[in-house]
Order: C-alpha cells, then structure tokens, then sequence
C-alpha cells in the first residue's frame, strides 16, 4: 500500500501523498471532513490535532490509497496522542482499529541517517475495509517547548481526493502575536475566543482533489495555502538558524588542510570553488529531510564532517566553512517555495538551499548540495524567493532576475552525390544553456554539446569560453549522415540538447488543471544551409510559418535556391510561468518546436 505521509511542523502537520495522485472523475473515495487544528498554549509548547473522515469508493482507495496512514513525529520532544481510530462499514458495523495495527518503525529517510535514528513513524493500518466503509481518524502531537524556533506554518490546503468539508483554525494566547494569510483564496476568517486563546478558522466546502501532473510549480504557489507565524518578522525567524553555533562557521584543522589542498591546486579561485562543492557532494552523504524533522536544528560544520553525512543545510554551512577557511567569501542561502513576507517569519516555507559565493574577479555564483552543477544556479532560479543566512543579515531577501538564456545554431554544409557531407557548424550558448562549469573542468566536453546526425565533429573549436556566453566552431566531415530509403534522404537536422529538448516535454496533455512551468525562459535559432550535389532535389515541400501567441513565438521556414535549401527554425519563451488561461498556447508551440516534422528535410536523387 502507498503511503500517506504526515509530516510534522511544529504544530503544523504537513499531510501529502506518495501515492498516485487522483482526479475527481477517479472516484477512489472522497473526504467527509477534514479538520486541522493548531494550538500555542500559555508554557510555549505546541500542539496539533488531525482529524479525517474518508469514504472508500474503490478496492483501489484501501488496497493502495488509504489503508494506511504514516505519521512522523520526535519522541524525544513530541507525543503522539491517538484519539479514535475506527472504522464503520458499508452496513453501519463498528470496527475499533486493534492495538496491533500500531506500529512503529524507523521512517525510511533516516534509514541510513544515524543522527536521525531517534525519529519514528507511526504506522496506523485500518481495518473493516471495504467499498462504502468509512474511515475515522483523529490524533493529535503535542510538542514540548523550544523544539521549534516558533508557532509557525505553511499548509497547502489539499488532499488527493475530493474533500466535503474542509476546515483549519489556529490558536494562541490571547497575549500572544499571530501572524496570519491565507493565500490563493478569498476564503474569510472567522475570529473568537476559547477561554484564554484566540482562535482564528477558516472553512472550506467542495474542495476539488488535488492531481498531480508533471512540470508544475511547487504546491504552495497556487494552491489555496495558510500561513502563520507568532514570530516577530520574518528577520527574527531566519535569524534563529544564524545564532546556531553551527554558523560561526568553524573548521578543525584537518578541515582546513582538505580546502587549502584544493585551493593550492587550483590556482583558478573559481575552478577551486568547483572542486570544493564536488568534495562536499560525492563525499558527504546528503540527508534528504525537511528542515522540520531536526525542529530546524543544524548541527556543526566539524560535526557534519565527522560524521560524513548531512542534511541539505548542513551541508550549505559545511561548504561556507570550507570555503572561508580557503579565505573565499561565501554565505547560505535559504530558497522559499510558497510565500515570503518581511512582516512575518514562515521556515516551513523553506524547501532548498544553497551556497553564494563571491568569486574574486569574476560574478558571483549560486551553488547545489544536492549534485555538482554545470552552470551558476541563479541562471535557473527565476522567481524563486531567495533569503540570506549569514549572521547579522538573517533574512534578508535578495532578488535575482533572469539571464539571456539562448541557442544559436547556424549550419553550412556541402553534400556530394553520395550523400557525404562536409562544412562548418559554429553554435553560440548563453544563460542556463551553457555548461560553463563543465567546459571550464574540461574542454573536451564542447564536442558533446553538438547532437544529431554531425555529432562527431571532424574538429571541434571554443571560440569564446565565459560564464554567460560561450562560442563553438565544428569542422563536419560525415559520411552518409542522411538516412537513406531508395532513391529518398531523411536528413535530421543538428542541434544543441542544452534547451528545451533537454526539457523531456515531448507528452504534453490536451487539458490541465494546474498551472505549468518551464525550466527557464529561451530562445532558441537555427539557421542551416545546405548546398546539394548535381542531381539532387528537395521534396519538403517549402513553408513560410510563423506563430506568435500570449506563450511566445515559432517560426520556421524552407525555401531553395538552386543548389542551396535553406532552413531556419526558432522559437521564445518569454516566460517560465505562463498565464494560466496559456497553456494551450504553450503547448501548440512546444509541439510544433519537437515535432519530427520540424525536424528534418527530405532530398531525393
């Protein structure tokens, strides 16, 4: 059976799917209620109570969907609380979920994680399943005081199936700040008192289930998402992570000695930031969890490196570390996948990190933990909302714009009767196309950036080398690059993967329901000429085409002159999150840029 996991923030339970996400016309179950409900009491613990009632409408909504739920909690600061948990059959019968069916286990991200093996995940397996059984579910954590920085929240408001009532309150001393929005919803508040606690709810009827579909903004971006925190601003909650002992950013000699080898080999500053980041990847394990797991705890640089394994802030601190030792400026950066406000200060938000470093002489980079990158990160971040994590400067936002991200391709090649081909390709690659990083480690890999039926280049030159922009020049020599069929050519025509086809958009549906996103804004052009052998003869038939809607802009044309067929083809994006009404214009543009009938040109002798 799929998982259902429950992952805990602060008082925040964050609730999602492994499962196969499903559509309302699916049918496996739907909601009854949804309840979640957030509390701060008067001793600054926390708690968080969950309530769920699930109607089962297919063998697939208990064999795969929901026969199970997982929580994830901290027994050393948490408690977790079942409440009910039963289960009334089609015919009214009463099933008590037994004792039996309450398992811990050690949840598989922390399998190989031994600082996190204190961690347990709570396995609840209903029983009395079956077409039209309803499932009960309610439990609650309660969380002791100081495992959280903060009351604090982001929650996207969705399930993977349809939901009847939907409701969400939060309370807090009435003494107490709570900082609250609700996001992508005109829903209002309710506001009232309980005893000592003000409490603020929403409700929500009819909510639709959630589907997944490839190539969409993070959850939060666009689904109905309630934030909140009691945190002064969004400086006081970031600069919580920067008092950590572990952002004083301190090396043990045998730290210090591992980053100044590398700096003395690589006399380069950049090529010695390079070699560092790919030390702190392939050697350090990365602990995939969220922040929330470890209560947005980090441990040390020393201790992260004794230890040979990290979480991904760890791991941002670590490579800050090292690199300072190297005496080369760096500082971690936290990426927010929802909402960030300066008035209120949300980590749950925080989905990624990264490394800034200030690169003598030269622009300043953006770094992974997660694999060795071929380009500066920034190139790739667009809209992303980006906070500093450096002491003094916690919080902090920092906005970065989009670069010139582009393919240029101009082909002249010469075919004799035997189909054999010879001339110049000369390609120009800039912004996130271009691997700057890679070729700067080794030329050699410029050969690869040509594809196609002329991959291997007779010779291949770089023109220019530089972070932003980078020059190629290929000498051709291909015998028989077309394929033949009798008396009939197909020849492919080249190109440079560094672009949209390296996108793997090829099955794009008709209809969505989410918004879609790109990698990065693009624009891509071909130019080619062909000079062909006496004898031969275009059969594509020439075209002039040229499509320009809300998504961006095609063209593509064929024509000959005499001996030589010309082709150019070309295609913008102007944007990596069209509107969402723009969808079907995108999608007629990137079908007609990857489809095999733009692709090719067919000659006959």
């Amino acid at each position: 059976m799929k998982k259902l996991h429950i992952l805990l923030s602060l008082a925040l339970v964050f609730v999602f799917a492994t499962a196969r996400s499903q559509s309302p016309e699916d049918g496996d179950a739907v909601f009854k209620k949804v309840s979640k409900e957030f509390s701060l009491a008067e001793d600054g613990s926390m708690s968080s109570r969950i309530t769920k009632e699930v109607k089962l409408l297919t063998y697939n909504s208990f064999h795969r969907l929901y026969g199970e739920t997982f929580i994830v909690y901290n027994p050393e600061y948490q408690k977790l609380k079942i409440n009910s948990c039963y289960t009334v059959m089609k015919d009214g019968k009463k099933v008590v979920t037994p004792a039996n069916a309450f398992n811990e286990v050690l949840p598989g991200f922390a399998a190989n994680a031994p600082v996190f093996n204190k961690l347990r995940e709570m396995v609840v397996t209903h029983t009395g399943l079956e077409i039209g059984a309803t499932i009960f579910l309610d439990y609650e954590i309660v969380t002791a005081k100081g495992y959280f920085p903060a009351f604090m929240g982001q929650e996207a408001l969705y399930e993977n199936s349809p939901v009847d009532e939907y409701s969400i309150m939060l309370k807090v001393p009435q003494n107490s700040i709570l900082k609250y929005r609700l996001y992508n919803s005109e829903a209002k508040e309710v506001t009232g008192v309980e005893g000592p606690l003000k409490v603020v709810s929403w409700k929500f009827r009819n909510v639709p289930a959630y589907v997944a579909e490839g190539s969409q903004p993070r959850l939060a971006s666009f689904l109905p998402t309630l934030a909140f925190s009691n945190a002064a601003d969004a400086r006081t909650a970031a600069s919580y992570l920067t008092s950590l002992p572990a952002f004083k950013f301190e090396c043990n000699e045998q730290m210090r000695a591992a980053a100044m080898k590398i700096r003395e080999v690589n006399k380069n500053d950049l090529m010695a930031v390079l070699k560092m980041q790919e030390m702190v990847i392939n050697e350090v394990s990365l602990y995939l969890l969220y922040p929330v797991y470890s209560g947005f705890r980090c441990r040390t640089p020393v201790d992260v490196w004794a230890s040979g394994g990290g979480t991904e802030l760890e791991k941002a601190v670590l490579l800050t570390a090292l690199l300072k030792a190297a005496n080369i400026n760096a500082v971690p950066l936290a990426l927010i996948s929802g909402y960030y406000e300066e008035g209120m200060g949300v980590l749950p938000g925080i989905d990624l990190f990264m490394v800034k470093v200030f690169v003598p002489k030269s622009k300043d980079i953006f770094l992974s933990l997660q694999s060795v990158d071929d380009q500066s990160r920034v190139m790739k971040l667009g809209e992303r909302q980006i906070i500093v994590l450096e002491p003094g400067e916690a919080g902090t936002m920092i906005k970065e714009s989009w670069q010139e991200n582009g393919i240029e391709l101009n082909a002249r090649l010469t075919f004799d009767t035997a189909m054999n081909a010879k001339g110049f390709i000369d390609l120009e690659i800039s912004g996130a196309c271009n691997p700057y990083f890679d070729l700067l480690k080794s030329e050699k890999k410029a050969a690869s950036l040509l594809k196609g039926p002329f991959g291997e280049a007779k010779e291949t030159k770089i023109t220019k080398l530089g972070a932003s922009e980078s020059h190629f020049s290929f000498e051709i020599a291909k015998e028989m690059p077309a394929r033949r069929q009798g008396n009939y050519f197909f020849l492919d025509f080249p190109y440079c993967d560094k672009g949209i086809l390296s996108w793997h958009l090829s099955e794009l549906t008709e209809f969505r329901k989410n918004p879609f996103e790109i990698q990065f804004p693009v624009n891509e052009e071909y130019s080619m000429e062909f000079t062909l052998a006496d004898g031969m003869k275009l059969v594509t038939s020439e075209v002039n085409e040229k499509t320009e809607n809300t998504a961006g802009k095609f063209e593509y044309s064929v024509k000959q002159q005499g001996r030589v067929v010309k082709v150019t083809k070309s295609v913008s994006l102007s944007s990596s999150k069209p509107e969402k009404g723009n969808y079907e214009d995108l999608r007629f543009i990137l079908n007609k840029w990857q489809s095999e009938g733009y692709r090719k040109v067919v000659f006959k002798i």
